[in-house]
């Protein structure tokens, strides 16, 4: 998810990127980007070494972190034991 955009400023356009993915962590792992479509709609993230996803309980939770003109933006989801697609489904 990296998008970019074109600020125009004394009539002259300057692309930029309004968002774009930084990095993500399980517990103490961080991963980073490593390859994505052109489209930045799907991104491979890759740890410095392998590692396990812990057990729960508590459920381990995957923390995604953005870099925008702003700031950094970040946001959590839990990692269940099954694809969160097959849960959606009720499968």
């Amino acid at each position: 998810m990296k998008r970019e955009l074109t600020v125009i400023v004394g009539g002259v356009a300057t692309p930029g990127v309004r968002i774009e993915p930084a990095s993500a962590a399980v517990g103490a792992h961080t991963l980073t980007p490593y390859r994505a479509n052109a489209r930045w709609t799907r991104v491979w993230l890759r740890p410095a070494a392998p590692f396990a996803v812990p057990a729960g309980p508590p459920e381990p939770t995957l923390r995604l972190s953005f870099n925008t003109p702003q700031g950094t933006v970040s946001g959590t989801r839990r990692l269940g034991t099954v694809p969160s697609l097959l849960e959606r489904e009720g499968l």
